[in-house]
């Protein structure tokens, strides 16, 4: 992708939650604070002209911000489209309101099992709060709710680990009543040993399943049938074997390998503190459990809008030649090759590659995804 066509903004890094499975309790040298207005007015200013989205996210909570709702107003007035990410405790009945008066575009919640715990342990400060609920009079509120199309998207954002499945299973039955319009799953990225037994992806990449057609497989079409006849005779777990790919009635059923939708499709994040990295993993300084090795994940910047404008920062040399290597995706296999000495940071691959590397990375992978 040659030109900026979504714009990711992190106003904050504050958050009114502490989950046991966010990567801020895993931050190094890490700092909380807001965007300042100043920087987000040098940016939305010089906005590149190909812009289609903007989007407030990242990994605190864009509703703490003091200003928020005057920053979704200023990005509205570019012409994009715009949406927020929230974790829903906030989402009150007089902020939904706001947002709703400001035509948001998108609104994503996050919805799972640790963030309902998490939400549960506040309720005696907060008059017993209950994210389903919010989102249920959000849906309700907004103009052309029993009609189509409506004038805000509702989706909701769930990390898939073992011990939520049941409840991923009712959200799906009870989404449609909801008013919800999409639901986009994910995994869990384990930042430390404990988190390990909650993965739902081990045996997909040692084992290289859901793979595109190749001379060593056999190709099965098939059609649609109920899922009971998959699962009582072990077809649907014989269908993910390395030696079998997939299509339904000539669709396949395959996860892409090796290709960076940031990078392919032209998006760009901004934290908090004017700081501009190619993607969500390359936002902050972490640790993550991969493998069962404890690796490093170093945040990289080319550049900050408080010194230069996005079309600048997305122009210079370096940041092209980061983006020509993803699209050719010429990194080392890490996810499955196994770990070794280099294995352990992405400051360098066996490949010969410079920081940063993505040869470990799970969204490159086909497995991880943001709203």
């Amino acid at each position: 992708m040659k030109h900026i066509t979504n714009l990711y903004i992190e106003p904050t890094t504050e958050c009114n939650l502490s989950c046991s499975i966010c990567s801020r309790n895993h931050w190094t040298n890490e700092t909380i604070g807001h965007m300042e207005h100043h920087t987000f007015e040098r940016m939305i200013s010089s906005l590149p002209p190909n812009v289609e989205r903007i989007v407030f996210s990242g990994v605190g909570e864009p509703l703490t911000h003091p200003n928020i709702l005057s920053l979704i107003a200023q990005a509205k007035a570019t012409g994009c489209k715009v949406g927020l990410v929230t974790n829903g405790v906030l989402l009150d009945d007089t902020m939904a309101n706001e947002l709703l008066k400001l035509e948001l575009d998108e609104l994503w919640v996050s919805l799972d099992s640790v963030h309902e715990e998490e939400v549960s342990s506040l309720s005696g400060d907060m008059d017993n709060i209950n994210v389903y609920d919010n989102v249920l009079a959000f849906a309700k509120k907004r103009p052309g709710h029993y009609t189509s199309p409506k004038t805000t998207t509702l989706g909701i954002a769930f990390i898939l680990m073992k011990s939520n499945l049941q409840q991923f299973r009712h959200l799906l039955k009870k989404a449609p009543f909801m008013g919800v319009d999409m639901i986009k799953a994910t995994h869990l990225l384990p930042y430390d040993e404990a988190q390990l037994s909650e993965i739902c992806y081990e045996r997909l990449l040692g084992m290289n399943l859901f793979q595109e057609q190749q001379a060593i497989t056999t190709h099965v079409d098939i059609p649609l049938m109920e899922s009971s006849h998959l699962e009582d005779e072990g077809i649907l777990n014989q269908l993910i074997s390395p030696t079998l790919s997939a299509s339904l009635f000539e669709v396949p059923i395959v996860r892409q390998k090796d290709k960076c939708k940031f990078v392919e499709d032209g998006y760009i994040f901004v934290r908090w503190d004017g700081e501009v990295s190619p993607c969500v993993a390359l936002l902050h300084d972490h640790y993550a459990m991969q493998q069962g090795v404890k690796r490093f994940n170093g945040s990289c910047s080319y550049g900050n809008v408080k010194d230069c404008s996005l079309q600048e920062i997305w122009d210079q040399r370096e940041y092209q030649e980061f983006r020509k290597r993803v699209a050719d995706f010429v990194f080392s296999p890490c996810t499955s090759c196994g770990p070794c000495d280099l294995f352990e940071t992405n400051g360098a691959d066996c490949s010969g590659n410079i920081f940063p590397t993505c040869g470990a990375c799970l969204w490159a992978q086909g497995l991880f995804q943001c709203p």
